[in-house]
């Protein structure tokens, strides 16, 4: 079987490419799987070339569409047409044999009377699979062969457009994506959403496609970004519900065109006998596949309510949101990885018996308001600071403990701020601090409005430097807290 993530490109670097380079080395991939693929449909022996060569097909195509902007304008909607076209001839096939693996296990379930029916539609069936699949083996080589080589060729050509009057824009692959993944869940769920009975089929029927195409923009980097595997999976089992409820469809409308077929043939027989005997003794004599059919018919329809069943239940009843909730945390490791490292934060933390006269007469004074939103590993923080140049307000984000911490730190406006504050009553900090410099260093000095305590904090270059207190501190260092939880902000809040 193929595999649909055996990239040459490490994961990490087809991340930091630019959008266009990414999309074209997996398309490019996708495309080596087809050759093979099509190199075996003439082994009529391999019942699996076929298969393997549309999922290529299908891969490509959609690689081309998520990404044709940045693929321009050596890759064009005609390209996906093409590659439609070679499709077109092994859907015929596909469909007989996803009906005929269905129908033939159904057999157990009926009774005397509906096996002639059951008999009939599958060698039906059968014989359409055969000769679908033949005709198209042959149609599908023709087709590729003339699509294969341009498209090849284009995808190992790319024109950057680069403007020397304004300045350049950094996209990387994994912002792309992480966009892209935004746009196609979003898509996903509000499809989803609309399908609120069987009435509602065609609405399940593009989610279906929504959700393919949601699993082959992660494909590519499974198995190399930490959760993409679990988020394909995710992806296959909607998909897989999604398909089945397809085929049902599919099936049901064989069976109504297949009816009066079936009675139109039987017609005959019967009208071909009636000079042997009796109309109506030979009509009981001839084969009747009417019962058969439309027992299988009652037995489609039962799968279809229960497959949609399993779609209100599961996936509308909370499997969504949880689908939505991976795509959205995936989104943000892609966007993270862009942004580079997470910063760490290196300081050391100091208990003082009093306010530093120094620090009070020459620090730069900020006063400082400051909560603490719920949460047990990661802290967020919303902080106020006051000084002579103005008012400003920050987000924090902190984990992690003792010397080395996480923290990753942005601006926020004051209506952000307004809206956070209420949400940290009863966990608030109010101090005033004092940054003093001191060499390459800065010493902060903490005096807390509310309560008689002050501490003092510097951050180093790396864990093993060495500290040296400044004359005006020295004397009033009570002791090291740094590993003192009691000492951080967030247990002093209140």
């Amino acid at each position: 079987m193929l595999s649909p993530h055996a990239m040459s490109t490490p994961a990490s670097d087809l991340l930091d490419l630019s959008p266009g380079e990414a999309a074209r080395r997996i398309a490019r991939n996708f495309m080596n799987q087809a050759r093979a693929a099509a190199v075996r449909l003439d082994d009529p022996e391999d019942a699996e070339s076929l298969h393997d060569f549309r999922v290529s097909i299908r891969r490509t195509r959609a690689t081309l569409r998520a990404w044709r902007g940045p693929m321009a304008p050596e890759i064009s909607r005609k390209d996906e047409r093409d590659l439609k076209r070679v499709m077109g001839s092994t859907g015929i096939g596909r469909d007989a044999e996803v009906m005929l693996e269905w129908v033939t296990a159904q057999a157990e379930r009926l009774d005397a009377v509906a096996m002639p029916g059951h008999r009939w539609l599958c060698e039906r069936l059968a014989r359409r699979k055969a000769n679908a699949y033949d005709s198209a083996r042959g149609e599908v080589r023709a087709a590729f062969g003339e699509v294969e080589e341009s498209l090849a060729e284009r995808l190992s050509v790319m024109t950057r457009q680069i403007r020397l009057d304004a300045p350049a824009v950094t996209r990387t692959y994994a912002t792309a994506l992480a966009d892209a993944l935004d746009r196609a869940i979003a898509t996903l769920g509000k499809r989803m959403r609309k399908a609120h009975s069987l009435a509602d089929a065609e609405q399940l029927h593009t989610a279906r496609i929504d959700t393919k195409r949601l699993r082959y923009l992660i494909e590519p980097i499974k198995g190399r970004v930490p959760g993409a595997g679990d988020l394909v999976a995710q992806c296959k089992q909607l998909q897989d519900v999604l398909g089945q409820f397809q085929d049902s469809s599919v099936l049901e409308e064989e069976l109504v065109i297949a009816m009066p077929r079936a009675a139109e043939l039987r017609a005959q027989r019967i009208a071909e006998a009636c000079g042997v005997g009796e109309a109506r003794e030979i009509a009981d004599a001839v084969v009747d596949e009417a019962p058969g059919l439309l027992a299988l018919l009652q037995l489609n329809q039962a799968r279809a309510e229960r497959l949609f069943g399993e779609v209100r239940t599961h996936w509308l009843g909370g499997g969504l949101a949880g689908l939505e909730q991976a795509v959205a945390a995936m989104a943000e490791r892609l966007r993270a990885h862009a942004a580079g490292p997470v910063p760490v934060e290196i300081e050391r933390k100091y208990l003082l018996s009093a306010l530093p006269a120094f620090a009070e007469e020459n620090g730069e004074r900020a006063e400082m308001d400051q909560g603490y939103l719920p949460g047990e590993r990661l802290i967020e923080r919303v902080r106020r600071v006051r000084t002579v140049h103005g008012e400003r307000f920050v987000r924090t984000v902190k984990a992690g403990k003792g010397i080395k911490r996480i923290e990753l730190e942005e601006p926020c406006d004051a209506r952000i701020f307004e809206a956070m504050w209420p949400l940290t009553d009863g966990c608030r900090v109010q101090k005033v601090r004092y940054a003093v410099p001191d060499g390459d260093r800065i010493w902060e000095i903490d005096a807390f409005t509310d309560r008689e305590l002050f501490l003092a904090e510097v951050e180093l270059p790396t864990e093993d430097a060495e500290v040296v207190f400044p004359e005006w501190l020295a004397p009033l260092v009570v002791r090291e807290v740094t590993d003192d939880g009691s000492y951080t902000n967030r247990r002093l809040a209140r």
